[in-house]
């Protein structure tokens, strides 16, 4: 039997027809490029459906048509009454229910049929997104010393951004992401927007940690008592696992990589191995030429430079219209909806509980504290209430990749004590935060001065022993006839010292020449001879 020319079939038939879904009849359409138009039909979007051309589909769909065509009740399209009306007649009987079939329960067909978490706007500080990723450019190190220097590698960003005005609100750079990336970014977010209603991010084992910690599972009971005072009250969502397009912040992270990251051409090394592009793939063997001393140059850009230009991007992406947000910016969609001044206050205290590392140190003279081998010492307003607890221990919270400052608390309730600033600053990233890597870097740099300072002495011992140079102490001492009283008399008798042996007193009074004297003091002693 022989199919009549021209002959127009529905997607349902097609996928009758191939044992396909929507989805991929249209994408193997479009691949094959078989030969459709639009039917009369429309579907519930009110979109026209697509029809195909029989005799453009593969060969075994055109054969297997002709042998349905030969049995009753072929795979004609359903008819009105064989589907599930959306609104049934009254009169009609209830509709059968319907179930999955057995070869669709699978996960394919829940992340097909599975709802949104949403439908409609969010308002701003409603929902606040987060998760990592890594960029797709390599970059040269000179900013984490945890790192081979100049080795080439991919910086991981964490990002919040706000769901309801599209705002990136918080953001922290490093070569893995942790919970403690999550922790500094949260810092940084809830300090300039305040706490949000809900948060919603990834099911990874960092984010679980951080989670427990909000939940109070992981607090003491007085830190507890500090959030039931404040009456913080935040809910937390973690996404579906295995889903990535389950988070909004999938998009956000496609636009960036595909506005942002490849602007460094030289260095993009794409987002799978297999997209590459050859001048990446030149620049990755020019850097090996560098690192080995064959050349003076590399292609690979800086990562602190890499850094600042993609805080500046995200700066200018909060500043950038929208079609989603009806042409309006994420700053002024926030502003209009959750404007600065009706925010409110964010407790400081709360932060340091919730979002700090801890560990415990003894308060030394000053209320000063060691921490990484590098000196706390506290600020003004804080300098009594540490002095006093000297040779006590407490708890320094810090933020981790903020160690600039810190805070001392009681180390069984946490109840704040004082704040700490670090006595003596190492080279800051271009964010102006100082990591533990940067801290431990400045600790072997100056381990290594004090090691050429040694040595220098020890050489200049070594000349002074051997040429009979003498210390300014021994001349002093040379100078004054070993004595220890005043006007050349020693001070106690030869008897009341054991062991002591009399000076013959000189005839003639010292003579003070050394270089040592002040002035006004050998004029004094000048004046007291004419006297005399």
């Amino acid at each position: 039997m022989k199919a009549p020319a021209g002959t127009w079939l529905s997607t349902a038939q097609v996928r009758a027809l191939m044992d396909l879904t929507e989805r991929h009849v249209r994408k193997l359409g479009n691949k094959d490029r078989w030969t459709s138009r639009p039917s009369e039909s429309r579907s519930r979007n009110g979109k026209h459906e697509r029809e195909y051309l029989l005799s453009s589909l593969p060969a075994g769909a055109q054969a297997k048509y002709l042998e349905e065509m030969r049995k009753p009740l072929a795979i004609a399209a359903p008819s009105i009454e064989q589907t599930l009306q959306l609104f049934p007649p009254a009169q009609s009987a209830a509709p059968p229910l319907t179930g999955v079939p057995e070869d669709r329960k699978g996960l394919a067909h829940e992340r097909k049929c599975s709802p949104s978490l949403l439908r409609g706007p969010v308002p701003a500080m409603d929902w606040w997104i987060s998760d990592h990723r890594v960029f797709d450019v390599l970059v040269r190190n000179t900013l984490f010393p945890e790192l081979p220097g100049d080795c080439a590698y991919r910086l991981w960003l964490t990002l919040i951004c706000d769901w309801g005005s599209r705002k990136f609100v918080g953001f922290c750079f490093a070569p893995t992401p942790s919970s403690r990336t999550i922790n500094s970014a949260l810092r940084v977010a809830i300090l300039n927007h305040g706490m949000p209603r809900n948060f919603y991010w990834d099911n990874g084992k960092d984010y679980k940690k951080v989670r427990r910690d909000l939940e109070e599972i992981t607090l003491a009971e007085e830190a507890g008592a500090l959030l039931a005072r404040d009456m913080v009250k935040v809910g937390i969502t973690s996404a579906l696992p295995f889903r990535p397009r389950s988070k909004p912040i999938e998009a956000y992270f496609t636009r960036m990589s595909k506005r942002f990251d490849v602007l460094y051409r030289e260095s993009y090394v794409g987002n799978k191995p297999g997209a590459c592009p050859e001048a990446a793939r030149d620049s990755q063997k020019a850097h090996k030429k560098f690192l080995a001393g064959k050349s003076a140059t590399t292609p690979l850009p800086l990562d602190a430079e890499f850094i600042a230009a993609a805080v500046q991007w995200i700066d200018e992406y909060n500043d950038t219209r929208l079609e989603s947000l009806d042409h309006r910016t994420p700053n002024e969609v926030m502003e209009e909806q959750r404007p600065e001044r009706s925010r409110a206050p964010v407790n400081s205290r709360l932060l340091d509980v919730l979002f700090s590392e801890r560990v415990k140190r003894t308060v030394l003279a000053g209320g000063c504290v060691e921490l990484d081998r590098m000196r706390y010492e506290p600020v003004d307003a804080s300098l009594f209430a540490l002095d006093s607890r000297k040779s006590r221990q407490v708890a320094v919270l810090r933020d981790p990749y903020n160690l600039g400052e810190a805070v001392a608390a009681d180390p069984e309730t946490l109840q704040f004590i004082g704040e700490l600033r670090i006595q003596q600053f190492v080279a800051q990233c271009p964010n102006g935060r100082i990591t533990r890597d940067q801290i431990k870097a400045g600790l072997r740099r100056e381990r290594s001065l004090r090691r050429g300072y040694a040595e220098y002495l020890a050489a200049l011992q070594a000349i002074a022993t051997g040429q009979g140079w003498k210390t300014e102490r021994e001349a002093l001492l040379e100078r004054a006839g070993v004595r220890t009283g005043t006007d050349n008399r020693p001070a106690l008798p030869a008897a009341a010292v054991p062991g002591a042996r009399r000076i013959a007193e000189r005839s003639e009074p010292v003579k003070l020449s050394s270089p040592f004297v002040d002035d006004a003091v050998e004029e004094y002693l000048a004046w007291e001879r004419e006297q005399k």
